[in-house]
């Protein structure tokens, strides 16, 4: 069973792969929680996990649900 971690209770570590919930449907790409170093939190974005790409940026007000990648279950074989 997957978790999903509700973004008002907890955010996940910088930096850290994860699948979000945003506008209605689970994002296709996985990405990671950023944020400028010399500004408070509300600032936070989540940015595409190993690709640049500016365009897909989501406000973390955005999210309502995430999941760390490596909590995934594989698939059975």
């Amino acid at each position: 069973m997957i978790n999903w971690v509700d973004i008002k209770k907890e955010r996940p570590a910088y930096g850290e792969p994860v699948i979000i919930f945003s506008m209605g449907v689970i994002q296709n790409i996985v990405y990671c929680l950023e944020g400028p170093d010399d500004v408070e939190e509300a600032q936070d974005w989540f940015e595409p996990y190993f690709f640049k790409d500016d365009e897909l940026l989501i406000s973390w007000h955005e999210i309502k649900y995430w999941i760390y990648v490596s909590d995934l279950t594989q698939p059975n074989k």
